[in-house]
């Protein structure tokens, strides 16, 4: 009994969570989001689903794979809802990827390929605000007339629902979408691709994300109208990344929209998307010296949204410190992009990447980029990568030799950036993707005081 209720006060924090809001939906007369009914007002429909749900082994959503947009979304409504309230992950397919099985539920489906299980129901002269749930065996198949009738059927499972009208549905679902961040195949794009972000030129624009092994993202790139300019995909793979690359755009002060999908369904979108020349701009702390404490820094405009900056920070220290250790993707989330017409973000801008971009967005007359990161007092070596090392053997017998350079992380000396590929590890990676115009570097006293890999220095 004790579990019972547990579970039934969790199933209640979740629904009262979900952003069901009445300005999304309801007909403009105050009626819409009600409040979740009491344990003793529960449907039989309710209290089968509270029953099955607590099970701890995962349900799984199907939905038709020649679905409409609202069917899409739906699916992904479920899979949120679901998916809080069950002990593991629920997962969302299309009935010709993913072969039948005993724990799903069906929208609109009658009968699966290789299912042993045949619907005795059809969707077929049902009203379009009319349903009807199949049961066989905890398979569920939802049949419906049009999308007010999922949206009921979906009610009806989770015992309240912001009842929407037809002009209302995508801003419902827009809004239960954005909340909730659930989606198939639970993709994400790393740290460094967000809103104001800018692309080189005319090379391939690499994105990179991670999800659930077994699914596909889709990304498309659109203009400012919302026409598609070309589009490119890639599957999840075992390790649960995956990387996309779209095709560069010249240079230009056309506005994109990159947007990402899985199985039809809109999941994450980067905005204000723009190509132009990217610089990478890196060193020790004449580069690390920013626009602040400029003595110019007072009397510029600062009026320019197409200079842009990604600004990586040091590792915070509550990851790990200085450690040593290679990053995976997005444990370092001192990371921003910023525009030239933000004058308090750009007091953090290195002051000579903001003049180098300046001089070029001037000479240019296109966006210009730069990636920056540096930090005061570091070795060459600290910038370099393994493979770099590992490639020039001399290079590699001499680190060694002064043991700067060592595979195993246990050994490692985690004094701040003294080790070899310590900030590539921690910085450097984090943008190694990204394609570019040049390198300014800036300066390297560093190495003029220590044994830097020359016998000669």
């Amino acid at each position: 009994m004790k579990k019972r209720f547990q579970f039934l006060s969790l199933l209640m924090s979740i629904l009262m969570l979900l952003p069901l809001l009445a300005a999304c939906g309801g007909n403009g007369d105050g009626a819409g989001t009600t409040e979740p009914p009491a344990e003793e007002n529960l449907t039989e429909v309710q209290r089968f689903w509270r029953g099955v749900l607590a099970d701890p082994t995962s349900y799984r959503i199907i939905r038709p794979a020649a679905a409409g947009p609202y069917d899409s979304r739906m699916a992904l409504v479920l899979q949120s809802g679901i998916q809080s309230i069950a002990s593991q992950q629920v997962r969302v397919f299309d009935d010709a990827a993913a072969p039948a099985q005993d724990k799903e539920i069906l929208l609109g489906e009658t009968n699966r390929a290789g299912s042993a299980y045949q619907s005795s129901q059809s969707s077929e002269g049902l009203a379009q605000d009319a349903f009807s749930i199949e049961y066989i065996g905890q398979r569920a198949i939802i049949h419906y007339g049009g999308f007010e009738g999922l949206v009921a059927a979906v009610r009806e499972i989770f015992g309240f629902i912001t009842e929407p009208s037809g002009k209302d549905a995508n801003a419902l679902f827009d809004t239960m979408i954005d909340r909730v961040q659930v989606y198939p195949g639970n993709i994400s794009i790393n740290n460094v691709y967000m809103d104001g972000m800018l692309f080189q030129q005319n090379k391939p624009a690499v994105l990179k994300g991670s999800g659930m092994e077994g699914f596909t993202v889709v990304a498309k790139l659109l203009n400012s109208k919302g026409e598609e300019i070309t589009k490119s995909q890639a599957d999840i793979g075992a390790d649960g990344l995956w990387q996309i690359e779209l095709a560069g755009q010249k240079g230009s002060y056309e506005k994109y929209t990159i947007r990402f999908s899985v199985m039809g369904i809109d999941a994450v979108s980067i905005k204000d998307v723009v190509f132009g020349e990217v610089w990478l701009a890196t060193g020790q702390s004449n580069m690390a010296y920013t626009m602040l404490k400029d003595i110019e820094y007072p009397n510029i405009a600062f009026d320019d949204e197409y200079l842009r900056v990604l600004r990586v920070g040091t590792r915070s220290a509550s990851v790990g410190g200085y450690s040593q250790t290679p990053l995976n993707d997005n444990e370092n989330t001192n990371v921003k992009w910023f525009k030239g017409d933000d004058a308090e973000s750009m007091g953090n801008c290195s002051a000579v990447a903001y003049y180098h971009a300046a001089l070029l967005r001037e000479e240019l007359d296109m966006p210009v980029g730069i990636l920056q990161y540096a930090v005061g007092g570091t070795p060459i070596r600290s910038w370099l990568s393994s493979e770099t090392i590992e490639a020039n053997p001399e290079l590699l017998a001499h680190y060694q030799s002064k043991n700067y350079y060592i595979t195993d992380p246990e050994k490692w000396d985690n004094t701040a950036y003294r080790q070899a590929t310590a900030l590539f590890n921690t910085m450097s990676c984090l943008v190694d993707d990204f394609n570019i115009a040049g390198l300014i570097w800036y300066q390297g006293e560093q190495d003029a005081g220590e044994d830097a890999g020359d016998d000669n220095k």
